[in-house]
């Protein structure tokens, strides 16, 4: 047997060679690793469909007519009124109810309390006294214990409070209002002619009636033992806010 010799050996001696080989290795080196880090082509198929991101999808805006509403009717808030009923003025003890005086001491008949009635002289029996009666009219419960002026301003102003607590003002009352109710206690202690100065409406009259005559029943003025009617006059004062 005859050994051959190996082509390395040939190239040992030929340091060209030899580079050459190293230089080769090394590129293939090089290739194989690169294509193991790039990753591999991207392969789709046109049958499935495009998946769009959110992003990509385009808003489509469509005008919404808003629904017509009926209006509501407008509110119409009735004013608010509060019946103000002028209080007595003090006065000091010993003076008459108030009213304009004669000038012989006697109350004109303008007087916020006059007698009205039959006289000695055979006249009518609605003519008014030249002076006011011995006993006012007065209210039996509150006022019976008290006498003269005392008792005449404990009737006058519960007359008062009784019109200001009852009185339910109108719905045609739509401003301010001030006038004087006259009315008559006849002779059996009830109200009776009663009418305002200046003139009201038909409805506030009406209302004026009602209330006065649901006042407590009184006890009829007097001269001596004879029961006389008497004028009495209020004033009636509303404010509307």
């Amino acid at each position: 047997m005859i050994p051959l010799p190996h082509s390395w050996a040939a190239a040992r001696s030929n340091p060209v060679q030899r580079s050459a080989l190293g230089a080769l290795a090394s590129c293939a080196i090089v290739l194989v690793a690169l294509e193991w880090n790039f990753p591999g082509p991207l392969y789709t198929t046109p049958d499935l469909p495009t998946i769009l991101r959110p992003l990509d999808i385009e808003p489509q805006l469509r005008a919404v007519m808003p629904l017509a509403v009926k209006p509501r009717p407008p509110v119409v808030v009735a004013p608010s009124s509060r019946v103000v009923a002028a209080e007595p003025e003090p006065r000091p003890s010993g003076q008459e109810v108030p009213g304009p005086v004669g000038s012989e001491g006697e109350p004109a008949p303008d007087s916020t309390a006059t007698a009205v009635g039959g006289s000695s002289g055979g006249s009518s029996p609605l003519a008014p006294y030249n002076k006011l009666p011995e006993v006012r009219p007065y209210f039996a419960d509150d006022c019976g214990a008290l006498v003269g002026v005392e008792r005449d301003q404990c009737t006058y102003v519960r007359m008062l409070a009784h019109v200001r607590r009852h009185f339910r003002v109108p719905h045609s009352v739509r401003s301010d209002l001030d006038t004087r109710v006259d009315f008559v206690v006849d002779a059996q202690g009830r109200v009776t002619n009663v009418q305002c100065t200046p003139a009201v409406a038909s409805d506030v009259q009406r209302e004026i009636e009602r209330v006065l005559r649901t006042m407590d029943r009184l006890e009829p003025g007097r001269q001596g033992e004879l029961a006389v009617p008497v004028n009495y006059r209020l004033p009636l004062v509303l404010r509307v806010r």
